[in-house]
């Protein structure tokens, strides 16, 4: 996904208007409008790496990885910490625009809340409510047992793909990304493995010196696909992924930010380049259309339902970076760019937030944004209310014009999402 290279227009929108939650919102706007109903679609927040002890991150470099305290790919406490903070001010968004009443105890066809069934989504979920409705004893939905992948946030591919389809997918991954573009992107990373290789000290690594490991080199990776799993990267793309995400796990959670990078001052042009490994290799597994849809179809689905549902108020919903990434590949949404984040396209935590907004004469409008707390705020676990912000990014669509104040017709955007 690309990003937007300009914040003119987010900067003028907030420019000599009264702050409002979420989106800066003048008292003009809201006397014509009044929010009626709000989905968000969430990354679960601080988590530990993917990797266990003993694995491919803990071979290649001589130094030992920050205790999480936790087990791996599991919310940390300064995760639950973290997402307290955000239901507390969406707590506060709501409060302030009417939805709900202070220390309110909404019913249950009013709230709903709904997460993957992994320890860190459904953790994240009771993390939210705990600061979004703190009077109420929520209980988060999920469909399957925990420590299995609900179907609607699976990415893998199931057995209802035909031949033709699995041909389609064949030449849409071709067409973006075939084996020379592939070589091409990883090549491009050279400066990025360079700068993790110097990080870790791969050379000084107990996998170096025995020979199983010999560096970030190897840019003839591939796309693989087949029934069963997801879309995965080969080789040096998908072992600098792996290595890159716990580095960044533990600039936010280690508090000494030299301590974080192994003893290296790190500037945040740094980290981004760091960060960016994660996002070209994503952006590589997921450039097919089909692929796009496929996997995020239950969740669009979801949303549409929870947009249209009679006397739903709020609706939750917990599930992954790359569940955010296809519903918004899938939707086309236009570039855009997030100021004072490392990761630039699914921050740690970020909110996919579609906003119901009711004008008097009844008619439904939706405005979207993504919502997300700042390097710093992750780092600092910062408080936020409606004077002190989390990063907020009004985000628009291919094909689709908003009216003047930024807002999509609702029967619009939920042709879009199905």
């Amino acid at each position: 996904m690309k990003v937007r290279k300009s914040l003119a227009s987010l900067l003028a929108l907030l420019i000599g208007v009264q702050l409002w939650a979420q989106l800066p919102r003048s008292e003009d706007f809201h006397v014509r409008y009044s929010l009626s109903e709000a989905v968000v679609l969430s990354r679960h927040n601080l988590r530990a790496p993917l990797s266990s002890p003993g694995s491919f991150i803990s071979r290649i470099t001589p130094y030992s990885w920050y205790d999480f305290g936790v087990g791996a790919a599991e919310l940390t406490m300064k995760g639950g910490v973290l997402e307290a903070i955000n239901g507390q001010f969406f707590h506060k968004w709501v409060v302030s625009e009417g939805l709900f009443e202070e220390n309110e105890a909404p019913s249950d066809d009013e709230l709903h809340i709904y997460a993957n069934s992994m320890q860190r989504t459904i953790t994240t979920a009771r993390y939210f409510c705990a600061g979004f409705v703190p009077m109420k004893t929520v209980t988060v939905k999920h469909e399957d047992l925990p420590f299995h992948m609900d179907p609607r946030f699976d990415l893998a591919f199931g057995d209802d793909i035909s031949d033709r389809e699995w041909a389609v997918i064949s030449d849409e991954y071709d067409a973006a990304y075939g084996a020379e573009d592939i070589r091409k992107a990883s090549e491009a990373l050279q400066p990025a493995y360079d700068l993790l290789s110097e990080i870790l000290d791969i050379k000084n690594s107990p996998a170096f010196r025995d020979g199983s490991f010999r560096g970030f080199n190897n840019h003839n990776s591939s796309i693989v696909c087949h029934t069963g799993s997801e879309a995965y990267m080969t080789v040096t793309i998908n072992e600098a992924r792996q290595a890159a995400d716990a580095l960044l796990l533990q600039y936010y959670f280690n508090p000494d930010p030299v301590a974080a990078a192994f003893g290296r001052e790190m500037s945040p042009e740094d980290w981004r380049m760091i960060s960016n490994i994660i996002t070209v290799r994503d952006e590589i597994r997921f450039s097919s259309p089909f692929v796009q849809r496929y996997v995020s179809k239950g969740l669009r689905e979801y949303i549409s339902d929870a947009l249209l549902k009679e006397g739903r108020k709020f609706t939750f919903i917990c599930g992954h970076d790359t569940n955010i990434l296809n519903v918004l590949k899938s939707m086309h949404v236009c570039e855009y760019s997030l100021p004072e984040s490392i990761e630039q396209v699914t921050p740690i935590g970020c909110k996919l937030v579609f906003e119901k907004w009711t004008d008097a004469s009844g008619h439904d409008f939706i405005g979207v944004n993504l919502v997300y707390q700042t390097a710093a705020q992750l780092r600092e676990c910062t408080l936020l209310d409606l004077n002190t912000l989390p990063g907020i990014v009004p985000l628009k669509f291919e094909g689709l014009e908003a009216n003047e104040d930024g807002l999509y017709p609702l029967d619009m955007m939920i042709q879009r999402l199905q």
